[in-house]
């Protein structure tokens, strides 16, 4: 069996013990299929799948958690494995008594915000926390370009303003229908996303999204509350040597204990959503963003193409499951809610209030 080991931040099911035996990861790391599954006993199962031939297991201890939102590392090497949980070491399943998961601190006093609920455009500090965003679309999106291009017109505020009202529409029955189960609106739903959210790395008269130009037209913040990810941000060295790392960094527009900390929506997208230590997966020159999720899905996946190949961090989602649904799928789902949360906001907001 080849050494590996795999980094997720994850929130356990609840109520905890579950009912029933659910799986609640099943991912592909390299040839290797990771499968984590839970016990109405409290127990997790532990399974390493090498080319369909060579599998080892692990059955622990049963767990109490003090908090559902954790860190979960697992590391094997021949016939061994090891699981932790936050800075945890979880033991094998012959140790009867259960042990308690903590809530991660990395050898601090937690902080919990005290303003559990608060809407994030509701937040004082929105502006301060989201200046270095907010002023970048204002330079870039927040005045008129000076002439079309030839056989063309400007459209004004207001017509652009109007176009983000409608693309909403189909935007929030595609997610309501990926909500129901209807997966087959997600590739009709990419491209949404790419044309409300998307901003390559150099300037481009085609790609001005809707939702970032409109605000910067409106000289808004774009708010939400997430934790930050970049890889030496407030991390433990034990997580360094991780293979492959999962953010699994959900935002919302609400604040709560797994959410702390405000930022730009735009900061979020650019962070990395997927890397091995040392050695970023990359597309181009870059590690791969949430913002080259959504260009590469809608450029390959999606209504706006359909390439004969797809591009690896891409084709990994789709192939892990998190409480056995699609990784993927559930990822665009929050983009989704979070891009039409937002574009309300937006549309909501009067500049002479």
């Amino acid at each position: 069996m080849k050494k590996g080991s795999y980094y997720f931040v994850i929130q356990f099911p609840i109520p905890w013990p579950v009912t029933k035996n659910c799986v609640i990861i099943k991912s592909p790391v390299d040839s290797t299929e990771l499968i984590i599954s839970t016990t109405p006993k409290g127990n997790l199962e532990v399974l390493i799948n090498e080319n369909t031939e060579d599998e080892i297991r692990f059955s622990s201890q049963p767990i109490i958690f003090q908090n559902y939102f954790v860190i979960l590392t697992v590391f094997w090497s021949d016939n061994k494995i090891s699981l932790r949980i936050n800075e945890t070491y979880i033991g094998p399943v012959e140790l009867v008594t259960p042990v308690l998961v903590e809530g991660f601190n990395n050898g601090r006093q937690e902080n919990f915000p005290t303003d559990i609920g608060l809407v994030s455009w509701l937040d004082a500090k929105a502006i301060d926390q989201c200046r270095v965003w907010m002023e970048w679309r204002i330079l870039e999106y927040g005045n008129p370009i000076a002439q079309p291009g030839p056989n063309r017109r400007l459209k004004s505020v207001q017509e652009q303003t109007e176009e983000l009202s409608k693309v909403l529409e189909p935007l929030k029955y595609f997610l309501q229908q990926l909500k129901t189960g209807n997966n087959v609106f997600l590739t009709s739903l990419l491209p949404i996303l790419r044309s409300l959210l998307f901003w390559p790395d150099r300037k481009s008269k085609n790609y001005k999204p809707l939702l970032l130009r409109i605000g910067a037209l409106k000289k808004l913040p774009l708010p939400v509350y997430a934790l930050h990810t970049t890889k030496n941000y407030d991390r433990p060295d034990f997580l360094n040597i991780g293979y492959i790392e999962y953010k699994n960094n959900i935002p919302s527009i609400y604040k709560s204990v797994r959410t702390p900390q405000l930022m730009d929506f735009q900061e979020w997208l650019h962070t990395e959503l997927i890397f091995k230590p040392q050695e970023p997966i990359v597309l181009g020159k870059n590690p791969f963003r949430v913002k080259d999720l959504i260009f590469e899905a809608a450029n390959t996946i999606g209504t706006a193409h359909y390439d004969p190949d797809i591009p690896i961090p891409i084709d990994y989602l789709k192939n892990s499951f998190i409480n056995e649904r699609e990784f993927f799928t559930e990822f665009i789902i929050n983009i989704s809610s979070i891009t039409l949360a937002l574009s309300k906001y937006v549309l909501d907001y009067n500049n002479d209030s």
